[in-house]
């Protein structure tokens, strides 16, 4: 019942949004668009309003919209930009007040995902004009360490994640000016340098230019809910399990003859099943699937 309410809420309230569940401490937390403005909104589980914050300063460019927020220990750091084309990241306390904010000059493009590394920094997956799929690493306070990108011009990354031993995983398509390209996958070191590169998708079995999502798998490995397009746009969602080496274990396709569906995000269950959620119909609905 809960889920079910949460859902009423979220389509009826929140527009172009991202959310955190903080189980344990019984919170949810809200970063969205709404009326052109950035809202930071924390919530109970009863869904009372705990605080509502309202950013004037931050707006978003990227061609695949995404809110990133990202967990703190003492707050969250959110994406956005600045006068259209200039990357942001701002950071938040724990009661939404903003500690200290970043734009990286002369750079133009929009973030995608954010993390936050083993010694306490940041790592910020972005697209760039120009530049096309890129990572940029800094210190904790923001400060820039070191940029980096792959597949120019027209690569757009979806995904950064780093693993236990510092090396990071990064995720995209290879060529954004079509509307299918195939899927990058590609290991690198704690310094952006490329260990290992594989792709996913050919002439037959397309990948569409739209959200995919990676994470970790309880056995070391990797899955990654994408797009995979078919005759008449009836596009349907595609699970790519790989081992840590990125090999492909096995594919699954999930979907409807008679509607498309859009990828958005995966999650293993503690069962070592999964869960899927996406977009279907012309984006007139969000679903999640077990």
């Amino acid at each position: 019942a809960f889920v079910s309410f949460l859902c009423d809420f979220i389509t009826s309230t929140l527009n172009n949004f991202n959310l955190i569940l903080n189980n344990d401490i019984g919170t949810i937390t809200f970063y969205s668009q709404v009326n052109n403005n950035s809202n930071l909104t924390k919530l109970d589980t009863s869904l009372n309003i705990i605080y509502a914050k309202e950013y004037d300063s931050i707006s978003w460019w990227q061609a695949i919209n995404r809110n990133i927020i990202t967990s703190l220990f003492d707050g969250y750091i959110l994406s956005g930009g600045k006068n259209i084309l200039t990357p942001l990241i701002v950071n938040i306390d724990s009661i939404g007040n903003v500690k200290w904010s970043r734009y990286f000059l002369p750079l133009q493009g929009g973030i995608q995902d954010i993390i936050q590394t083993q010694d306490s920094g940041f790592v910020i997956a972005a697209n760039f004009k120009t530049a096309g799929a890129s990572l940029i690493r800094t210190d904790n306070n923001g400060n820039l360490l070191w940029s980096k990108s792959y597949f120019r011009p027209h690569g757009y990354i979806h995904n950064v994640l780093e693993n236990t031993d510092g090396s990071l995983i990064i995720t995209g398509n290879i060529d954004s000016s079509y509307t299918t390209s195939p899927l990058f996958f590609v290991k690198l070191n704690n310094a952006g340098n490329v260990i290992w590169a594989k792709s996913f998708g050919d002439s037959v079995n397309m990948i569409r230019n739209v959200i995919s999502d990676t994470k970790h798998t309880k056995n070391g490995g990797y899955i990654t809910l994408t797009t995979i397009a078919k005759t008449g746009l009836l596009d349907d969602l595609l699970l790519i399990k790989t081992d840590a080496n990125g090999d492909t274990l096995w594919l699954r396709a999930h979907g409807s003859d008679r509607s498309y569906e859009y990828s958005q995000s995966v999650e293993q269950l503690n069962d070592k099943g999964y869960i899927v959620c996406g977009i279907s119909n012309g984006g007139w609905g969000l679903g999640c699937v077990y």
